[in-house]
């Protein structure tokens, strides 16, 4: 985002941003936007990383560290069935049927 200042107005010490108010904060809500679904973006990624390292360490009957992946992908990501899925898998594996 760019904000301008008008220096021809009032001289180099005006921050008088071009426009009207209500242009500059649609300006703030359009990079905002941006920036959250720019952080979702990175959460789903990151969500998926970690389910395919927790599917690797299932696959190689490391449940525990399993669960470890599958609960912080869990955390980035809380409306993903499948790593609830994978997750009770694990916990089934190492007998904790409680959790």
């Amino acid at each position: 985002m760019s904000v301008f200042f008008d220096v021809s107005q009032r001289g180099l010490g005006s921050h008088r941003p071009h426009g009207t108010r209500a242009g500059l904060n649609r300006q703030v809500a359009k990079c905002k936007v941006s920036w959250l679904q720019d952080t979702e973006d990175v959460a789903v990624v990151e969500s998926e990383r970690l389910a395919v390292e927790g599917y690797n360490a299932a696959s190689r009957e490391e449940y525990e560290d399993a669960v470890d992946y599958f609960t912080k992908a869990i955390r980035l990501i809380h409306n993903d069935h499948r790593f609830y899925g994978n997750r009770s898998f694990c916990y089934c594996q190492l007998g904790q049927y409680v959790k």
